[in-house]
């Protein structure tokens, strides 16, 4: 290669990098791989991707507020479902929906590839900072009820700015960067589903805590719940706790969720987020007392 082409190589590649900074294709949340949650997203950053703000606060929820423990809350748990993705700006999330609805602060934890077990370790281990939630809310699919999830990826959940937008935006797009083994220092213990929630339970004695069966597209469409799979997967107990079915909803409603809420085959749009924010405002915290 002559000295042209490595300039004209060097100049492509620095403006590939450009463009990939400007579109913001490596601003995404940096994680902490651990072995209670898997992986969580730092505290205190905020970014820009394709133009879409995120912004994670000081307990690692995509919320703009700060949490203050000292009042009233409703916080939500769940996965990419609940996390928004990078097609949502933060305002057009599930917990920045919810807060409009109840005018004050819903407060939102939650992962890419989080289950319901992640979520749950979340409230055990950060019981002195979250304080008494009013409400606890988990939006829950089918995929949620297994092993916890566990860091593995860092194209998915980088523990680290990327050194190189371009780099990090190939990689993740085509051969992403992961570890064949899960790491020992991520390795979260399997535990028994009703137990952990039977704990959360306790340990947050005077908070709310409802289930929110949240179906795929496929699954609205076919009508099918997994409400019936509930005692399975929590031992028998599943009447100890309060469960709404977004299935059994549309079935006397179906206006509040519809297949054109999605944006693929199980997050939701931001019509979506709106919509499901509604149901949860009408739906779960009415039926846990909310006014």
């Amino acid at each position: 290669m002559g000295r042209r082409g490595l300039i004209g190589l060097v100049a492509l590649a620095l403006l590939l990098e450009l463009c990939c900074r400007v579109l913001g294709l490596a601003d995404v949340p940096v994680r902490l791989a651990n072995p209670v949650t898997g992986h969580i997203p730092l505290p205190l950053q905020r970014g820009r991707f394709l133009n879409n703000e995120w912004i994670i606060n000081d307990l690692s929820m995509i919320t703009a507020a700060p949490y203050d423990r000292r009042q009233p809350s409703v916080v939500l748990a769940g996965d990419s479902v609940l996390f928004g993705g990078n097609p949502l700006d933060q305002s057009e999330r599930v917990g920045e929906r919810l807060s409009a609805l109840l005018r004050r602060t819903a407060y939102t934890i939650a992962d890419g590839n989080w289950g319901f077990k992640n979520a749950l370790a979340y409230f055990l281990a950060y019981r002195a900072k979250l304080g008494e939630p009013t409400d606890i809310v988990f939006v829950l699919n089918e995929g949620d009820f297994r092993q916890p999830s566990q860091w593995r990826c860092f194209s998915y959940h980088p523990t680290s700015p990327p050194l190189s937008a371009a780099y990090f935006a190939l990689r993740k797009y085509s051969v992403p960067e992961c570890e064949h083994d899960v790491p020992l220092s991520a390795r979260v213990p399997d535990f028994s589903l009703a137990e952990g929630l039977d704990r959360v339970v306790t340990t947050y004695p005077h908070t709310r805590v409802a289930l929110l069966l949240y179906p795929t597209r496929e699954e609205l469409l076919a009508k099918v719940s997994i409400r019936s799979k509930l005692d399975s997967w929590l031992s028998g107990r599943v009447a100890r706790w309060r469960v709404v079915d977004l299935i059994e909803v549309t079935r006397a409603e179906p206006q509040l969720w519809r297949p054109e809420h999605y944006a693929d085959g199980i997050h939701p749009n931001a019509e979506g987020a709106a919509a499901l924010a509604r149901v949860i405002a009408e739906r779960v915290l009415s039926v846990s007392g909310q006014p």
